[in-house]
């Protein structure tokens, strides 16, 4: 009878633990977060960052329960031993610093607490450079770190423009014996001439679909906007106008090109509709503007203007209005180029004895030099992310 109860009472025991290990084998298996371990560790962040709107948590293996936390929100979720989550700010284009976002391996329950300064990464700015003995073109991260040669030649190389999915950067060079409109891959590689021009061909923009160019050039006697495709075919003159017309660029809708003309008997900024109609003087002043660019959402122009003694950095509405100077200073500063989110504007200085690329932000305030070197750095073009 001892013997009986004994095997009965081990049964008992057997049949809990298989039910356990089942119940726990199912809980394994519905937890969307474990990555196969079988203890679960919780995480919280609280805060968000100074000027985000809210902040995304991207949780590995199942982003259809990502998170979305507003400033001074606390969240709390579970991630399994060896999982991962991401913490990133909402807002396109920005990053946290000084903050590590991605938590991997996790072993322990952890508390982020995000209190920092928001920043945009803003990509990288392309310029043209000295320091090689000839104009090279080169490019920096947009805090002015990691500053390299791109295209590595004897001749000069001048004018970057990023195309807009920033893959390539155009370019004029004279290495052909007079300049042309180039093109290269990011990284300096497969440069080549697009133009084949016996003529002056530069300062290119790229449309903002990345299908077409505009550029300047004098094959008709005078200096003109061409457009041509953006593999160099179908070159046509839009301006077809007896002074001369340089320095274009795009609205960010592309119905639009701006572009500097003589035609006043002075340098003006002047806007054109993309296929070279209705073109008209938005300055309207009697000393020298050049340089338009665009911000980011169309509704502005930066610009260089010599009206108060030297050349400095205006800004006006995008039909011409409410024109301001940025610069202030009593050094020439000149080639505006705004960042992709359009919070800052690059733009060329010698106010430390020769060219540097300086950046500022979009009201004027916290210039400051980025390029630091001995030689000529000018014509800054933000990538577009």
């Amino acid at each position: 009878m001892k013997t009986y109860r004994y095997y009965k009472l081990l049964f008992i025991i057997i049949q809990c633990l298989l039910i356990f290990n089942c119940t726990k084998d199912m809980a394994e298996r519905d937890n969307p977060f474990d990555p196969g371990g079988t203890t679960y560790k919780t995480c919280t962040i609280s805060g968000a960052v100074s000027g985000a709107d809210s902040v995304v948590v991207l949780l590995s293996g199942n982003a259809s329960d990502n998170q979305i936390v507003n400033d001074g929100e606390t969240y709390s979720f579970t991630v399994g031993i060896g999982g991962s989550y991401t913490v990133k700010p909402l807002k396109a284009g920005y990053s946290f610093s000084p903050f590590n976002t991605t938590f991997t391996s996790i072993a322990s329950s952890q508390t982020q607490h995000f209190s920092g300064e928001l920043i945009t990464s803003n990509g990288k700015i392309a310029f043209y450079s000295y320091r090689d003995g000839n104009a090279e073109i080169y490019v920096m991260d947009a805090d002015g770190s990691n500053q390299h040669n791109l295209t590595n030649h004897t001749d000069w190389d001048e004018s970057p423009s990023w195309s807009p999915d920033g893959t390539r950067i155009a370019f004029d060079s004279n290495r052909d014996g007079n300049f042309e409109i180039y093109v290269m891959d990011v990284d300096g590689s497969n440069q080549r001439n697009l133009t084949n021009n016996s003529d002056l061909d530069y300062s290119p923009s790229w449309s903002p679909d990345g299908t077409r160019i505009a550029f300047v050039s004098n094959r008709d006697g005078n200096r003109e906007i061409y457009v041509m495709d953006a593999d160099g075919s179908n070159q046509r003159n839009f301006t077809n106008h007896p002074d001369d017309d340089r320095d274009p660029s795009w609205s960010p809708d592309g119905s639009r090109i701006a572009f500097v003309s003589y035609r006043d008997g002075n340098g003006e900024i002047y806007v054109m509709d993309a296929d070279g109609s209705n073109q008209h003087n938005l300055t309207n002043h009697p000393d020298y503007d050049y340089s338009p660019s665009w911000s980011p959402d169309g509704s502005r122009i930066a610009f260089h203007f010599y009206r108060d003694g030297n050349y400095e950095i205006y800004v006006m509405d995008a039909d011409g209005s409410n024109q301001r100077n940025l610069t202030n200073h009593t050094y020439s500063d000149g080639h505006p180029s705004w960042s992709p989110d359009g919070s800052r504007i690059a733009f060329t200085s010698n106010r430390d004895g020769n060219d540097e690329i300086y950046v500022m932000d979009a009201d004027g305030s916290n210039q400051r030099n980025l390029t630091n070197h001995p030689d000529g750095d000018s014509s800054p073009s933000w990538s577009p992310f």
